[in-house]
């Protein structure tokens, strides 16, 4: 095992239509003196088990929607981008043979609901067309407003006290930036929600007995840099390899 590599998921695909977005995660990866290297969601079917194993961890990054299919529904929301069967099945495998082998993991906005529906939950395929009329998709998603503020807080997060984030922040709320229009619904047997937005929404979700797995769903690689909890929670990953 090589205990500087981190493993990155990566959509080729998703980078074609957001060319700066992974910048951030390998970014925050080499700040914290380890080597990110980008793992194509397409091509590493057969590898993934063993690449994972010669890594120190993975780092599940943000992109394109789970099919709804791989979560038993068959009706498919106008909204929703798919991120390819591809991608959900590889990253859906990386996830459980990770949880085998007890590698460390943080999971971020796609990420978390990968690991959701990897272990048997369902997510929300659009916020606004299930909180009709006003919707939540809007307190969830700066993208749609002007200017790139995707780095910018725009609402809390409650943690729940003791929780493993609440461990490594010290603190019971959190603000955090917010760039999703999906999130989980239904909470995966074996996980537990330690995070909440102020309308209910899912924002972390934790695996109890396990000081190696982070899962959020806002965008810490964005605010790194001048959000020192934010940091933390880079830097914590990084302490369990």
């Amino acid at each position: 095992m090589n205990k500087n590599i981190i493993l990155l998921s990566y959509d080729k695909v998703f980078a074609s239509v957001y060319p700066d977005h992974y910048k951030y995660y390998i970014e925050a990866i080499n700040n914290l003196g380890l080597y990110p290297v980008l793992v194509n969601s397409a091509e590493e079917q057969d590898s993934i088990t063993d690449r994972i194993e010669l890594s120190a961890g993975v780092l599940f990054c943000g992109g394109g929607d789970v099919d709804p299919r791989f979560y038993g529904q068959s009706d498919i929301h106008p909204s929703v981008k798919i991120a390819g069967k591809a991608a959900d099945e590889i990253e859906i495998k990386a996830i459980k043979h990770i949880l085998k082998i007890n590698k460390p993991f943080f999971a971020i906005c796609r990420g978390i609901q990968v690991l959701n529906v990897a272990l048997g939950g369902t997510l929300y395929q659009d916020l606004d067309a299930h909180f009709p009329p006003e919707g939540k998709a809007k307190h969830h998603n700066n993208l749609e407003k002007p200017g790139d503020i995707s780095y910018k807080p725009s609402h809390h997060v409650n943690i729940i006290k003791d929780s493993l984030i609440h461990r490594i922040l010290g603190k019971e709320k959190l603000f955090v930036n917010s760039t999703h229009h999906q999130a989980v619904r239904d909470v995966a047997p074996g996980l537990c929600v330690t995070g909440r937005s102020p309308d209910g929404v899912i924002e972390a979700v934790e695996i109890p007995g396990r000081d190696n797995a982070l899962a959020v769903q806002f965008h810490p690689e964005r605010m790194w840099a001048e959000d020192e909890d934010m940091m933390k929670l880079f830097a914590y990953f990084a302490s369990r390899k």
